[in-house]
């Protein structure tokens, strides 16, 4: 089942994007992965329409980096540190601090949805990579939302579990789309437009490998760091 807040939540992580390099910064994410490859490499951590990226020999006070690299796909983290190489949507993180975030109620639910999913009817494919769900049309990605989980949609009425309001990227609007999150485990996924109550069901869609390309993130990277 999926567990619900005690209060209802919009927002629970709070992307610091407007500042100066080398300024600090602090705040909650999850961790969205590794790279499978790279030199140096970077293990990344995803805040609303941010990623923070953590480099292996950045800097970072001894341990921090290995700790971040061994938590589970998507689990949930309070940090500190100093930002540099800031960009739009993503910049370098020195960290200084950094703790797992225990009982999170929404990470079990955000793990489950990592990965490539098509409809019933097959008129629909989405992916979800850390905290982006992107729609594709025609095998061309079409659109990209910033996940924002929480208990409440961008009006801030409590829905009695766990939503998910997506706002596109660039886009003016606070919200685009509110899910509400019907069942999701490791074969299927139920959303409810919290809006107009149409539901959407997908499956799973599995590589020629017959995996599940979960763990991929926003920078093409994998979870490998997350078995060390």
């Amino acid at each position: 089942m999926l567990a619900r807040a005690a209060v209802a939540v919009l927002l629970l992580i709070v992307p610091l994007s407007a500042f100066a390099e080398g300024k600090p910064v602090s705040g909650r994410g999850y961790f969205t992965g590794c790279d499978a490859e790279g030199d140096p490499i970077y293990c990344y951590i995803g805040a609303v329409g941010f990623s923070y990226a953590v480099g292996e020999d950045g800097g970072s006070a001894p341990g921090l980096f290995d700790a971040l690299s061994a938590l589970p796909l998507m689990g949930a983290v309070r940090f500190e540190g100093q930002v540099e190489d800031t960009g739009e949507t993503s910049s370098d993180l020195v960290l200084t601090k950094m703790e797992p975030v225990s009982a999170d109620p929404f990470e079990a639910t955000l793990r489950a949805l990592q990965g490539d999913w098509r409809s019933a009817d097959g008129s629909q494919q989405v992916s979800v990579i850390g905290l982006d769900w992107l729609d594709y049309k025609d095998g061309e990605m079409s659109d990209s939302f910033q996940i924002a989980p929480g208990t409440a949609c961008a009006d801030g009425v409590d829905q009695g579990g766990m939503v998910l309001s997506l706002k596109r990227y660039d886009g003016d609007r606070p919200e685009d789309v509110c899910w509400r999150i019907k069942a999701a485990d490791d074969g299927h996924l139920v959303v409810q437009d919290v809006a107009t109550g149409t539901e959407h069901a997908f499956t799973r869609m599995l590589d020629e490998d017959g995996q599940t390309g979960e763990g991929q993130t926003d920078e093409g990277q994998t979870d490998e760091g997350a078995a060390n």
